[in-house]
């Protein structure tokens, strides 16, 4: 699910800022199949939306790697986004803490500009809140119609929701790799097994929730990583020698 997938005849290539991006085609599928409830034209903005945000945050590690000497190619595909390092010297665990939180970080700095932008041209914005604790921000340009504020509003709620459930300490995820070059500068022994015992933790209080607020996708995801970094545990993965 988190790794790379093959390339095939239909993927989308490009580059930019001197990165080779690869769209792959499961990508467009899995953004449509999540935006199908908002109708043709609102699935095609979010498709977009989502393309753009999460290239957005991929470029974020991209250039925190390019800071500390390492280059990488980023590829989109049905779980999101990966930013793979294609050549350079290793990081160390305090650089890995930059590169991982700066994928995140990248998209909360799109959302504000996104916000001061709206309130350059006259909107209005605001916070509001998801489960009564997840700030979200929105926006509102009267002037412009309903679908550009639809896709100002799907913009504000991709970087900012789902950047916030990225930091959570649950391994693969940004906050997850966190957690874990943390735990390894604290304990380079132990540090692995502790970060996956943190992050199996969180994935079932997230399930839990989830599960409570009806959030089935959520739901689903935490579960299976609660079972796939238990088996990284029980496996041997939980230990640096």
């Amino acid at each position: 699910m988190f790794q790379s997938p093959t390339p095939t005849a239909y993927d989308l290539n490009f580059e930019i800022f001197n990165t080779q991006v690869r769209v792959h085609p499961l990508f467009w599928l899995i953004a449509l199949l999540f935006g199908s409830n908002l109708g043709v034209i609102g699935a095609i903005i979010w498709m977009c939306v989502m393309f753009i945000s999460i290239l957005i945050h991929e470029l974020g590690h991209v250039f925190a790697m390019r800071r500390f000497g390492v280059e990488s190619r980023v590829v989109l595909y049905g779980g999101g986004g990966l930013a793979i390092p294609t050549y350079g010297r290793n990081t160390s665990p305090q650089e890995g803490i930059t590169i991982s939180a700066a994928g995140p970080f990248a998209g909360f700095i799109f959302a504000g500009i996104l916000m001061g932008a709206v309130t350059l041209l006259g909107g209005s914005t605001g916070f509001g809140f998801i489960y009564g604790v997840i700030p979200i921000p929105f926006a509102n340009i009267p002037s412009i119609g309903y679908y550009p504020n639809l896709a100002i509003r799907l913009a504000l709620y991709i970087n900012v929701f789902w950047g916030l459930i990225n930091l959570l300490p649950v391994f693969p995820l940004d906050g997850g790799q966190i957690a874990r070059y943390m735990f390894v500068i604290s304990d380079p022994w132990e540090g692995v097994r502790k970060s996956l015992q943190l992050s199996i933790i969180t994935a079932i209080i997230v399930v839990v929730l989830a599960i409570l607020g009806e959030q089935v996708f959520i739901a689903v995801l935490f579960g299976f990583l609660a079972f796939s970094n238990y088996q990284m545990l029980v496996g041997g993965s939980g230990r640096i020698f």
